[in-house]
């Protein structure tokens, strides 16, 4: 990828008007990633809901602002494989940061810039039901399973943008008591995640690592803890 002089300043634009919405917090089994949440932080998760199709269920705590964890965990009701479920969860043995979303002023020109990085993109619609029987429908930009820059695999550092349309935001109704202070993007390859961060206009950290992963720091009643 060359980072030219004009897609750098073209992302002044957007930077400072892109935002995290949320944080994707993958657990093997929810009961048990609910129960994680509650003896780290002291919160009780609020329950989500169903991603039918997609094999996943899943429980939310508020971060503060327009931003909140989602507790996600594969759905033993849905017949869906491991090796099929999104965001590697059919491999994972413990809580770990997977993925993140980003809320864009114009998802069409961000489905751009990524196809300027190399990265396609396909805008799809998105629904689930809350227990209550409350459809939630929203709009993603959806990209690889893989997610590469240069050929570096930057998957999970690289946000997908939603877009929740009239829906309620999920913030609004998650249980509070956590607060996101900043999240920070892992990786060997420092310099190259630091260039595509300034591209998209990413309001976060980007850290020298010897594997890739996300960290967040989150203030709770025990004080400043990391999730990674």
């Amino acid at each position: 990828m060359a980072f030219s002089l004009a897609m750098l300043q073209a992302s002044q634009n957007m930077i400072n008007r892109v935002e995290i919405d949320h944080l994707l917090l993958g657990v093997p089994e929810l009961g048990a990633g609910i129960r994680w949440i509650r003896d780290e932080f002291g919160i009780a998760a609020g329950e989500g809901g169903r991603h039918l199709g997609v094999g996943t269920h899943n429980a939310l705590v508020a971060l503060g602002g327009r931003t909140y964890l989602e507790v996600i965990a594969p759905d033993p009701e849905q017949l869906v494989p491991k090796s099929a479920l999104p965001y590697g969860l059919g491999a994972l043995s413990a809580p770990r940061l997977i993925n993140w979303a980003v809320r864009v002023p114009d998802m069409d020109a961000w489905a751009a810039r990524l196809y300027e990085l190399g990265i396609p993109t396909q805008l799809k619609a998105r629904d689930r039901v809350n227990p209550d029987g409350q459809r939630l429908a929203w709009r993603t930009a959806a990209m690889p399973a893989t997610t590469s820059v240069d050929g570096v695999n930057l998957t999970g550092l690289i946000p997908f943008a939603i877009d929740w349309q009239d829906t309620v935001h999920p913030s609004e109704t998650a249980p509070e008591g956590m607060m996101l202070e900043s999240l920070s993007l892992c990786h060997p390859q420092v310099a190259l995640v630091q260039k595509t961060a300034a591209v998209l206009g990413l309001p976060v950290l980007v850290e020298q690592a010897q594997k890739p992963c996300l960290k967040a720091h989150v203030r709770c009643r025990q004080g400043i803890r990391e999730i990674r």
